[in-house]
């Protein structure tokens, strides 16, 4: 077995993301513009044009940057997990602290690479957020190795 494994979040929850959040801000401008129809039509179009922008700049920017910056590496003792778009968060666990781990699977799940997988230990949870099937497989074999070794003999009743 490798010692240091580095995993990344799936490009396709990305594309899946960006292209669900383009149609639901047009729907959330729609709304405002059907709720705030009292408001003076300029101050309306100024806060929908803002909102076209802030969607923008989080599904062409930020969204990639976040994907991009984002690691998992998984070593004999720690899961380090590293997010961040400009200021990078690194956050460890232990492996031997770590109690359980869970895998949730959305439907369509090899497609859209919305698989997320916390990592439940002593005092916190940490995320693994949008991990290849594969990858997600992988890790809970290997973290299924530590909650169960191989080697250990059960013992017998007499």
């Amino acid at each position: 077995m490798e010692t240091t494994q580095k995993y990344y979040p799936d490009p396709h929850a990305k594309y899946i993301l960006q292209l669900i959040s383009l149609p639901l801000v047009l729907i959330l401008i729609a709304a405002i513009r059907y709720i705030l129809i009292i408001v003076p039509a300029t101050i309306v179009n100024c806060i929908c044009l803002l909102l076209l922008l802030i969607s923008f700049l989080c599904i062409f920017i930020l969204l990639p940057l976040w994907f991009r910056n984002t690691s998992y590496t998984i070593t004999e003792q720690d899961i380090i997990s590293v997010t961040g778009i400009f200021i990078h968060r690194e956050k460890r666990m232990r492996l031997r602290a770590l109690q359980c781990s869970t895998i949730i699977q959305t439907p369509f799940c090899q497609y859209t690479g919305m698989i997320f997988l916390p990592l439940h230990a002593y005092g916190g949870t940490m995320l693994l957020l949008f991990l290849k099937k594969q990858d997600a497989a992988e890790l809970c074999i290997r973290f299924a190795d530590l909650f169960y070794p191989t080697t250990q003999e059960e013992p017998h009743a007499p």
